[in-house]
């Protein structure tokens, strides 16, 4: 049961951490356009990059969230190998 309560605990934070995102990257287009940068290529080339790392730190977010998870219910006794393990598997399909 208690593995179960993990699971649920970190699908709810990992649907949160994603659902926070786009308000983010909506206020911060907003702001943009307010300040009169909106159309200017440098500026629209910083805010892309400043969305895409933000993308990156979210997904860090999540596979860190994961290897907690698989710390708590037992699959791995060191963070480290949970977070390779959490890291490599984010997204592959193949299984």
């Amino acid at each position: 049961m208690a593995v179960l309560l993990v699971a649920v605990l970190t699908t709810f934070f990992t649907v949160l951490v994603h659902s926070l995102l786009p308000g983010v990257i909506v206020r911060g287009v907003l702001h943009h356009i307010a300040r009169g940068r909106g159309g200017i290529w440098f500026w629209d080339v910083i805010l892309v990059i400043k969305f895409t790392l933000l993308a990156l730190a979210a997904h860090f977010v999540e596979i860190a969230l994961w290897a907690l998870s698989f710390i708590l219910c037992g699959e791995f006794s060191n963070f480290a190998f949970a977070l390779y393990y959490s890291g490599v598997t984010l997204h592959d399909t193949r299984r």
